[in-house]
């Protein structure tokens, strides 16, 4: 009887917190309502759940999305492709941009063994999460800043930043089948062997592989045998539909990469190791790859579909691709 009582007085002690609670939540507005449950979301992640926090951005309208929103989605999927801050600046602190892309493809985070886990795609969702905030076709870093204004346009730039090189790091490894030195071919997956990430079986490409001056690279002697099978599958009608969605997706992310770090302030701070040369690595690699070209359509691709839909149109485009791509990637990937 003495428990019956206890647990009577616990249930209507219970009782009256969530009735008070419910009370206090129909006093608040709808834009009240969402930003608690944007700020709920962002204290499941610090304890590691992130489909709880997702669940709670789910009750958040168009009206309420605002840059904390955008920044706490983000960070929601990431925890959920197993993203660490901590990890990208343990590896940022060794990173050298000199040899820019055999340095992303030793991160810690880059080892990886099927192109479609959710490492992959979770962490895309979340940098396409910040990159179109604003809007699909407002998705550069200055769009980003006029609208969530300058310090936290730069501060959520900077966040989709960090996860894209591990995002490429990942791509990196998987494609390039690298060692743990992150050199090319060299590893045990399906590329191994093979000196090219890409097969080159048209003009275009053979020309910018012509142009290549090293030959411990991709070259145009051996540009039609390699490649990684993941992206040169033999049926065409699915050959070029992947390699539509990952080659153009590498190549999106590469040119958003360029446009953030040309437009916010990277620090000399010792935490961000070599990321300060950063700049000027991307802008040589850049005008590098675009100087085999009169492609300009390449340089503005900073959206997924128009990238898809490019290559998708003919052939003679998915050419343009692959030749920009053996230029900006094969020449200094090695």
């Amino acid at each position: 009887m003495r428990y019956s009582n206890q647990f009577s007085i616990f249930f209507f002690r219970f009782h009256l917190i969530i009735s008070i609670l419910l009370l206090f939540s129909c006093g608040l507005s709808d834009k009240e309502k969402q930003k608690n449950s944007v700020f709920r979301a962002n204290q499941f992640l610090t304890d590691g759940l992130c489909a709880k926090a997702l669940n709670e951005l789910a009750k958040v309208s168009d009206p309420y999305k605002d840059y904390y929103f955008f920044q706490v989605k983000a960070a929601a999927y990431a925890c959920q492709s197993g993203y660490s801050d901590l990890d990208f600046f343990d590896d940022i602190d060794n990173f050298n941009s000199a040899s820019f892309f055999n340095s992303l493809a030793t991160f810690s985070s880059s080892s990886e063994t099927d192109p479609d886990s959710v490492s992959f795609t979770k962490l895309a969702l979340a940098i396409d999460t910040i990159l179109f905030s604003v809007s699909a076709t407002q998705n550069l870093t200055t769009d980003r800043k006029d609208h969530f204004g300058n310090e936290k346009g730069e501060d959520i730039s900077f966040q989709s930043l960090s996860m894209i090189l591990v995002y490429l790091g990942k791509w990196l490894y998987y494609f390039g089948s690298v060692d743990s030195d992150g050199i090319k071919g060299a590893g045990d997956g399906l590329g191994s062997g093979k000196s090219c990430v890409l097969n080159y079986p048209n003009t275009v490409a053979f020309d910018a592989l012509l142009d290549l001056v090293t030959t411990e690279s991709c070259t145009s002697t051996n540009g039609d045998t390699a490649g990684h099978p993941d992206l040169n599958i033999a049926d065409p009608a699915i050959g070029v539909d992947l390699f539509a969605e990952r080659t153009c997706r590498f190549i999106v992310y590469v040119n958003h990469m360029i446009d953030i770090i040309s437009t916010i302030s990277l620090s000399s701070n010792d935490s961000l190791g070599d990321m300060v040369n950063l700049k000027t690595a991307l802008e040589t690699l850049s005008s590098q790859a675009d100087g085999n070209f009169e492609i300009t359509e390449i340089l503005g691709f900073y959206e997924q579909s128009t990238c898809l839909d490019y290559v998708k149109a003919s052939a003679g485009n998915q050419d343009n691709i692959k030749g920009y791509f053996a230029a900006l990637v094969e020449s200094n990937f090695l």
